[in-house]
């Protein structure tokens, strides 16, 4: 039933959350360490056994297109759509992760099942699990409810390739909030240079001592200041 698995988490004092981000949905369950097994049922049920119900698609559609609105109506949501739209002149990174509202309202019950078909499959999932359980418990409650999961066919994966972007400036409608994105282009998340521009990110832009915030908000000529290394499947 809908709802159950966030009851079930839930009633042990746990708690059930997920997101999506331009490659993944990631499901986070925090338990107390005696209920791993239980948990790891409730995961290996949903990735075989998910239902979509009319009413909780609906529900869930309302739900999406409400933060599309809300975010064609924030000044930084709108900037960051343009930048990358300007970024990415034809890979879907160009799109924001909510997608859009006639998207949205298009999809259907047999759309999503479809999806979750292709790529709701063992070969095609991460887990992991911290805390204070033992690398036995784990595998024994793994093997016990995953094992009886046949493994899925390949899984697409999408060939789109940008060329190489020039420099670009895109001005966008004024605000009552000034903003400035700026933005390199860099590679996907299993280049070895990942790990530097990580670690270069962190020096300019995180933390009271990261260099932009030392240069811009403690001088007072910014309110904050950010900085991320995008890790993508493809090129950030």
């Amino acid at each position: 039933l809908p709802g159950m698995h966030r009851w079930h988490i839930e009633s042990v004092g746990g708690q059930a959350s997920s997101f999506t981000a331009e490659d993944t949905t990631s499901f986070i369950n925090t338990i107390p360490s005696s209920y791993l097994s239980e948990t790891l049922r409730l995961e290996a049920e949903r990735m075989r056994s998910l239902l979509f119900v009319d009413d909780s698609l609906a529900s869930a559609k309302e739900t999406v297109q409400s933060a599309i609105e809300a975010s064609e109506k924030d000044p930084i949501a709108r900037a960051l759509s343009g930048f990358l739209k300007a970024a990415y002149p034809t890979h879907p990174y160009r799109n924001t992760v909510n997608g859009n509202k006639d998207e949205v309202a298009a999809l259907s019950g047999s759309d999503l099942q479809s999806f979750y078909n292709t790529y709701y499959q063992p070969n095609n999932a991460l887990l992991v699990v911290t805390g204070g359980v033992s690398e036995a418990q784990v595998r024994d409650a793994v093997k016990k409810y995953f094992d009886g999961i046949p493994k899925g066919g390949a899984t697409p994966r999408g060939q789109v390739k940008d060329s190489p972007t020039t420099p670009k400036v895109v001005d966008l409608p004024a605000t009552e909030v000034g903003l400035l994105f700026l933005g390199y282009r860099i590679p996907e998340a299993k280049a070895d240079d990942i790990y530097a521009l990580q670690l270069l990110s962190a020096l300019i832009g995180i933390g009271p001592h990261g260099r932009l915030q030392r240069k811009f908000v403690a001088t007072r000529r910014a309110v904050r200041v950010a900085s991320e290394a995008s890790l993508r499947e493809g090129p950030g």
